[in-house]
């Protein structure tokens, strides 16, 4: 098995499954049999992952993961045909994430998922709808974020997102 010394994060999913995720794959561990899975990006396979280099991972209130890569946007994880469907930048427009760089996910109660992105800000997904909404840092607003690179993203008991950026931390009360 090859696997990479640089891990970006560890994360135990709700069946009990430890994902590893580095800057050369995805690796599975299934503690319940000691079997590793080993998931690469493959050009000629469009389900495969989008990109080797994992940032990120969450798992969403319905049991989906969402795997944040380094440059190609988030994947989403189906368990059922071990396939990823991508979602990807599309600069310009209003449907999609700003940044292809992703660094954090989380989802609130109302399940929207937030992005956080290497210079295209915070990016919320409404998953009941599909829509995108967009948080982003204007230097002239101090109401703004500080920052468009976003590295955590954290939804406090009173429903108060904190976001940590390069250039400190946000209160968030969308």
């Amino acid at each position: 098995m090859n696997f990479s010394l640089f891990v970006n994060i560890v994360f135990e999913d709700t069946k009990n499954r430890l994902w590893i995720g580095t800057d050369n794959g995805l690796n599975l561990l299934d503690r319940a049999t000691g079997a590793f899975t080993h998931y690469r990006s493959d050009p000629n396979d469009p389900h495969s992952l989008a990109n080797d280099n994992i940032q990120t991972l969450f798992e969403d209130q319905s049991g989906v993961l969402w795997f944040g890569t380094f440059g190609s946007g988030v994947d989403q994880y189906d368990p059922f045909k071990d396939k990823f469907i991508h979602l990807a930048a599309r600069p310009g427009t209003v449907q999609g994430l700003a940044s292809d760089s992703i660094w954090a996910i989380l989802e609130d109660a109302q399940q929207n998922l937030w992005i956080g992105t290497m210079g295209g800000g915070l990016n919320r997904l409404d998953l009941t709808t599909g829509a995108w909404s967009y948080y982003t840092s204007d230097p002239t607003n101090r109401a703004t974020l500080n920052s468009n690179f976003i590295f955590s993203i954290y939804q406090d008991r009173q429903g108060t997102y904190w976001v940590g950026t390069d250039q400190g931390i946000n209160r968030l009360d969308p």
